[in-house]
């Protein structure tokens, strides 16, 4: 097998967990409906499916039939090979297949009802973090001659979407040129041979070239989306209503708060919201101020406007990009009520110090976690350590629900508050009664259910984006003038955003970097440019010295970042950075 370096992204315990969760769901159905909602449809051939073999299967006599006829006429490929019988084939499917919790059969279906073959994964339980390719048998014949390697290249990008793997690799018969001829030409590349039982087998493994390109462009941002997210979506837009209206909100509420380690959780329309909801509950209100750091997204200052107070911007560090605590410590007068730290991009904030500030002053503190769901400061996750915190499922994020948000307390009587503000001000125990100031930033059944789905996924999804900054950092070492935001020490950073810094001696600017990489079909953004230089706001308030802000607002970029690009995509980015530096 081939050997890995040691892995800091994803645990061995989360990684088994993770394929379980996934395995487990597809392979349990009560009916046939949900089991097309499993489906995977094969890329570039509609009316292609891979249908996971399910509990449904097992007490499906045409089916077993068929794998029956299909494992006899190809015995030869197996070892041992014997012939095998209807029963038999039946106990396999139970226990070989639906009872391992480390392997997955797909039978590949044409029109949905038309068996034609099957192929999966096994042994996926392995300290190197590899799949193993399995069972890959053409049972039928059929007019389209590339459907097999159309159903391997899509087995193969849902395989490295949903989950942290390192390598795919499988193990053939030594003389089964036509097998090996087959994934040589899929881009599989021989590495071993073994003896087994006086068998020689030949090991291959995929030489990952696969992209996650949308109409030829590298994209910033783009979230994975299993088919976990599809069926509860559609369960919720079926089942969701009346009684059950609720039932994927509370739901997500609760396992929100229990991955945070915090109490109290209400979901939101958006971190937006919920940050309005928390300043409302703290009774933020005109002639108040409260400081945020410069370099953030409007949202954050915005929310402090809409509650009538006023926002102070705050330098940052230049280490980190998040509030600079000196910067923050200098501007608290006798209006200020409250500071709102932003774990900017996934990088946490200095919190340690940030509180101790905020306690010397008597400040109350909001954490705006949008994108850093799962980051941790001195291992504590962010968004637990002030008065509140607010996270955001906007598309682009790392946990996603088209729009939404969560705010999280563990104080009772401010939960208390919040919820009653995030019910339009509603009396609990007096139908439709409102008795004090409220809202309405409601986040929907349905918009929770995909949510839900994306946070039992989560410390994967973490470790995808986390291998994309590594893929990044060992690409980019060594060449000179950018620098990448490296988390701090004492931190871990989810990267929601991998970025670089153009140190000012690179000679363009960095509108002309952007464009040049555009031309290439790599799209990137601008980091947030500072607050404090927005006319809205009136007369500005800001920190006037070590402005880090101008700098890091004027030159550093956004690269892609998408939590599904691959290796590949990576590369191609940092060839392209390193090609444009050349030419400057």
């Amino acid at each position: 097998m081939v050997q890995n370096k040691k892995n800091n992204n994803i645990s061995y315990q989360d990684y088994t967990k993770s394929i379980k969760n996934i395995f487990n769901f597809l392979k349990y159905n009560k009916n046939h409906k949900d089991l097309f909602l499993k489906s995977i449809e094969i890329q570039n051939n509609k009316g292609y499916f891979l249908v996971p073999l399910c509990n449904l299967h097992s007490s499906d006599d045409l089916i077993i039939q068929k794998f029956t006829d299909w494992r006899n006429k190809y015995s030869h490929t197996y070892r041992p090979n014997i012939k095998t019988t209807f029963s038999k084939t039946k106990e396999w499917l139970k226990k070989s297949v639906l009872e391992r919790t480390d392997k997955l059969l797909f039978i590949v279906m044409k029109n949905g009802n038309i068996p034609i073959g099957h192929i999966g994964f096994a042994n996926c339980f392995n300290k190197n973090l590899n799949f193993e390719i399995d069972n890959v048998l053409k049972g039928e014949k059929n007019k389209n001659k590339k459907i097999f390697s159309d159903t391997l290249k899509t087995l193969l990008k849902w395989a490295n979407s949903t989950f942290y793997i390192n390598n795919i690799t499988l193990k053939v018969l030594h003389n089964n040129n036509r097998a090996i001829n087959f994934y040589l030409k899929n881009n599989f590349e021989i590495f071993d041979n073994q003896k087994n039982n006086d068998e020689y087998f030949t090991s291959m493994i995929f030489n990952n070239n696969l992209t996650n390109k949308i109409n030829g462009f590298t994209l910033t941002a783009g979230p994975s989306i299993s088919q976990k997210e599809i069926f509860y979506v559609n369960d919720a837009v079926t089942y969701g209503w009346n009684k059950k209206a609720s039932e994927y909100l509370n739901k997500l509420e609760k396992k929100f708060a229990k991955y945070l380690g915090c109490k109290y959780a209400i979901a939101t329309s958006s971190c937006t919201g919920a940050m309005q909801i928390a300043l409302m509950s703290l009774g933020i209100k005109k002639g108040d101020e409260v400081i945020v750091p410069n370099i953030t997204w409007v949202a954050t200052a915005k929310a402090i406007s809409y509650v009538g107070a006023t926002p102070v911007f705050a330098d940052i560090s230049i280490n980190d990009w998040t509030l600079d605590t000196r910067s923050f410590e200098k501007l608290i007068t006798k209006k200020t009520k409250a500071v709102m730290p932003v774990h900017l991009y996934g990088q946490p904030a200095s919190m340690k110090k940030i509180i101790s500030i905020a306690r010397k002053y008597k400040l109350f503190v909001l954490e705006d976690a949008a994108p850093a769901i799962g980051a941790k400061f001195n291992g504590k996750k962010c968004g637990t350590f002030g008065e509140f915190g607010a996270f955001s499922f906007q598309g682009a994020k790392l946990l996603v629900s088209g729009e939404g948000g969560m705010l999280v307390t563990n104080n009772y009587k401010l939960y208390k508050k919040a919820l009653k503000i995030s019910n339009q001000g509603r009396n609990e125990k007096k139908t439709f009664v409102i008795d004090s100031e409220g809202v309405k930033f409601k986040m929907s059944n349905i918009q929770a259910a995909l949510a839900l789905a994306q946070l039992e996924r989560i410390n994967e999804l973490i470790a995808l984006k986390r291998r994309i900054f590594e893929w990044y950092h060992h690409e980019l070492k060594g060449v000179k003038n950018i620098f990448l935001n490296i988390e701090s020490a004492n931190t871990k950073s989810i990267y929601w955003m991998t970025s670089i810094y153009l140190n000012k001696k690179i000679n363009c600017s960095r509108k002309f970097f952007i464009d040049k990489l555009y031309e290439y079909k790599i799209d990137t953004r601008p980091v947030f440019p500072e607050l404090s230089s927005f006319k809205i706001w009136g007369k500005h308030n800001k920190d006037k010295k070590n402005q880090n802000s101008s700098l890091i607002g004027e030159g550093a970029i956004n690269l892609p970042s998408g939590v599904c690009l691959t290796k590949s995509d990576i590369v191609n980015v940092c060839n392209k950075i390193k090609l444009i530096l050349k030419t400057v």
